[in-house]
């Protein structure tokens, strides 16, 4: 009787235990931090750790997702990318994957989140917003010359003819993945209609329309376009420091993060480069978004939404800003500088966005238009054949 009590007993206290395992395992959730750089990878992980701490939601570091069938997190996940326009795939949506799980417009709102129509409208979908925008990075020019009283905050290819008649020379690390998709835009004429935009971007035939094919023109006439500096089809960031840093040049093309910390004897002002929308629709600005998104579902992919907005919220993006150098995609923060509200006013104005990846996942969609511009700008002269070479999806 006893032995029957105690086998009985010790049951018991294994399944409290097994409930207690598993309810912890499923108070938590891998986060996949796919971006190189240690500053945001270590900021992003830290803000992680707090969360997890105050909250009991725990949030491990993982390389990859787990398996559906993982136990940990009941297969939610939580993933901080730069966005980009994912190659949509008929048999993974036939076999019904796990696909991004919305995250309500009531939670953003509750966190105090309000950011650019553009950015809006590229990250939300039904339901919610497929992406939640976490940081951003603004693509321009930097001078430490004057602006004419009244210029707008924007450098446009319209522009360009002012800054050749004024001797002005722009340095631009086209080695780098970011700097040459950002260039690919900048021609005279204006972008194509969102869905081909997006068809570009994926590979797809809109890639040989004749506005495109211009694009591609261009960026392989760069190293002999007269108002870039000779080498900045090849350059990387690195060599255009050091220009700078000697007082060779004082125009600069780049991302904003990047540009806010290039030594010079003289403060730069920057601009952010637009590009014009077709029939009067305005402009876009070619931005990278440091989105966060969640798929699975369950009280768990809740929690993971919740741990999102929180990144959203005002304090929590001043802190990541300040931390890192990019800018708050939460428009209520605070602004990093004067530079960083004139990006966010213009951001604000913009009707769309064009996506850019500074930092490319190998095999990912934005890997392969990255790859394809990087040939480009390395056989110049061979530019449609390299762009028939590429194929198309």
């Amino acid at each position: 009787m006893d032995r029957a009590r105690f086998f009985h007993g010790g049951m018991l206290c294994v399944v409290a235990l097994g409930a207690a395992v598993l309810s912890s395992w499923s108070r938590g959730a891998p986060l996949i931090l796919a971006v190189s750089s240690p500053d945001l990878r270590q900021e992003v992980a830290r803000l992680a750790a707090d969360y997890s701490k105050r909250t009991g939601f725990h949030l491990t570091l993982a390389d990859a997702a787990p398996a559906e069938s993982s136990i940990h997190g009941r297969g939610v996940t939580v993933t901080v990318d730069w966005s980009f326009a994912e190659a949509s795939d008929p048999a993974r949506e036939a076999a019904r994957q796990p696909v991004r799980q919305p995250v309500p417009n009531a939670a953003l709102e509750k966190s105090g989140f309000s950011t650019a129509l553009a950015f809006e409208r590229w990250c939300q979908g039904d339901g919610g917003w497929r992406e939640v925008p976490i940081l951003w990075d603004a693509w321009g020019y930097a001078t430490s010359r004057r602006q004419a009283p009244g210029a707008d905050m924007t450098f446009a290819w319209k522009d360009r003819q002012a800054a050749l008649m004024s001797g002005q020379k722009i340095a631009a690390p086209g080695g780098e993945p970011g700097v040459r998709q950002s260039l690919f835009w900048f021609t005279n004429g204006p972008l194509p209609g969102q869905d081909d935009l997006i068809g570009v971007l994926r590979g797809g035939a809109q890639r040989l329309g004749p506005s495109v094919r211009a694009s591609f023109q261009f960026l392989a006439a760069v190293a002999q376009d007269p108002l870039f500096t000779p080498g900045s089809a090849v350059m990387m960031k690195g060599d255009v420091e050091n220009l700078a840093r000697n007082g060779s040049v004082d125009g600069l093309f780049g991302n904003y993060q990047w540009l806010r910390g290039v030594p010079g004897s003289a403060r730069r002002d920057f601009r952010i480069f637009a590009c014009s929308l077709p029939r009067g629709q305005g402009y876009a600005v070619p931005v990278s978004l440091l989105s966060g998104s969640v798929v699975g579902s369950g009280s768990a992919a809740v929690q993971a939404q919740d741990f999102l907005a929180w990144l959203a919220s005002p304090e929590i993006q001043k802190d990541l800003s300040q931390k890192t150098g990019y800018m708050a995609a939460n428009f209520n923060a605070v602004n990093l500088d004067a530079n960083a509200l004139g990006a966010r006013v213009a951001a604000a104005r913009a009707a769309w966005i064009v996506p850019i990846d500074p930092d490319p996942r190998k095999g990912s969609t934005a890997d392969s238009w990255d790859a394809l511009l990087g040939r480009v700008l390395a056989r110049p002269s061979e530019w449609q054949r390299t762009l028939a070479e590429s194929g198309t999806r």
